[in-house]
C-alpha cells in the first residue's frame, strides 16, 4: 500500500477515535502505520465491528485464534471433531484432552511484560482466587526442572494452552498488546484451567445460531462445535453470560452478527469479558472439587454450588444455607 495514502488513512482513523497522532511523520513504512491502526481501541458501545486482540491471529497456528494445542492434543481433537453431536447434555471443562492442575498453580511473570499487563494478570488471578478454591503461587529463584508451571509472556495476541500439559517446564499464556484487561486475562486463565469456548459446546445450537455467511473467509473453523468426549460440563447449563463465550460479531466479514442468540432479548449478554459468570465459577468449583475439603458437606439446591468458603453460592433470586429460599432483598449475586 502507498505510504502517503496509508498515512492519510491512519490520520483520519486516529483523529476519529480521539487518539494522538503518534508522530506520524517519523513512521518509515506502511506496515508500521497499519500496526498503529490495528492497536486502536473502539468503545464496544459505539461499534461492535472492531478489531479485537483475539481476532489478530494471522498465522493460523492457533485454534479459535486464542488456543494453543500440543501435537498430541491436536490429533485427539481432529479425530473427535467428526463425532460432534447435538441434543445431549453439554460439556465445557476438559475431559481427557488435557489435565486439571493439582495443588497450587505455579506461575511466573516474564520480564518483558508491561506494567499494565502485570496489573491485569494479578487482578485476574485475584478474581479466580476470590471465587474458586484454585490457588496460584508466584515462583521466584531457581525453578525445579521437573515442575510444570504457567509463564505469562508478552507475545503477539492473547492465547493459552488448554488445561495442564503433561510434561515439565513453562506452559505459556500470552498477554500481548491489547490483552491487558482483567476480563481478557481471566478468559485466558480459564483456558489454562481447562475451559473451552462456550459456543463450542455440542448443544450450542439450542441457544445460539452461527451465521456462517457473515464470517470472515477462512475463519469458519473458529466456530467448530465439539463432541461429548472433548469437554465436560458437570451438569452446568449452557451459559450465554460466560466469560468464555464469543461476542455477537466476532470474526465478522461485514459488520453483521456472526452469532445470534435464539432469544433476541439475550443478544447483549454474550461476549462480555468482564468477569467470571455465576456458572463459570460453578463449573470451576465442580471441576476442582472445591467442596471436598469442607468440614460440612452441603447439598446446595436449585443450581447452587459449594464455594471456596464452604457455603452455598446461590443463583440470582435464591438465598439460604442451601439456596432453598427466595431472595426478596437485592435479587443479585455478589461476586468479588
Amino acid at each position: 500500500m502507498n505510504l502517503c495514502y496509508t498515512l492519510l488513512l491512519a490520520s483520519v482513523l486516529l483523529t476519529a477515535n480521539c487518539m494522538p497522532m503518534k508522530d506520524l511523520q517519523d513512521v518509515d513504512s506502511a506496515d508500521e502505520v497499519l500496526q498503529m491502526v490495528k492497536s486502536l481501541s473502539i468503545d464496544k458501545e459505539e461499534s461492535e465491528y472492531e478489531i479485537r486482540p483475539e481476532e489478530l491471529d494471522e498465522s493460523g497456528a492457533l485454534m479459535e485464534s486464542d488456543i494453543k494445542l500440543t501435537p498430541e492434543q491436536q490429533l485427539i481433537l481432529d479425530a473427535r471433531i467428526q463425532q460432534a453431536q447435538t441434543g445431549k447434555t453439554g460439556r465445557k471443562g476438559t475431559a481427557n484432552i488435557a489435565a486439571r492442575w493439582t495443588g497450587d498453580v505455579p506461575y511466573t511473570l516474564n520480564s518483558a511484560l508491561s506494567s499494565q499487563a502485570r496489573e491485569g494478570i494479578l487482578a485476574a488471578i485475584q478474581h479466580w482466587e476470590d471465587n474458586t478454591c484454585i490457588r496460584f503461587q508466584q515462583l521466584s529463584g531457581s525453578i525445579p526442572s521437573d515442575l510444570r508451571y504457567i509463564e505469562f509472556v508478552s507475545e503477539s495476541g492473547c492465547w493459552s494452552y488448554i488445561g495442564k500439559l503433561s510434561n515439565s517446564g513453562p506452559q505459556q499464556i500470552s498477554i500481548g498488546q491489547g490483552c491487558e484487561r482483567m476480563g481478557t486475562v481471566a478468559h485466558e486463565i480459564g483456558h489454562a484451567m481447562g475451559f473451552f469456548h462456550e459456543q463450542s459446546r455440542p448443544e450450542r445450537d439450542d441457544y445460539v445460531e452461527i451465521l456462517f455467511g457473515n464470517i470472515q473467509s477462512g475463519k469458519e473453523g473458529n466456530f467448530q462445535k465439539y463432541g461429548h468426549d472433548e469437554v465436560v460440563s458437570h451438569g452446568v447449563p449452557y451459559d450465554l453470560t460466560s466469560i468464555m463465550h464469543y461476542g455477537g460479531s466476532y470474526f465478522s466479514a461485514n459488520g453483521e452478527l456472526t452469532i445470534r442468540t435464539r432469544d433476541p432479548e439475550k443478544q447483549g449478554l454474550i461476549g462480555k469479558r468482564e468477569r467470571l459468570s455465576f456458572y463459570d465459577i460453578k463449573l470451576a468449583n465442580e471441576m476442582y472439587n472445591c467442596g471436598a475439603n469442607c468440614n460440612v458437606q452441603l447439598a446446595c439446591e436449585s443450581g447452587g454450588y459449594v464455594g471456596p468458603q464452604c457455603t452455598c453460592a446461590c443463583p440470582v433470586g435464591l438465598t439460604g444455607d442451601t439456596c432453598g429460599s427466595v431472595d426478596t432483598s437485592s435479587g443479585t449475586v455478589q461476586l468479588r
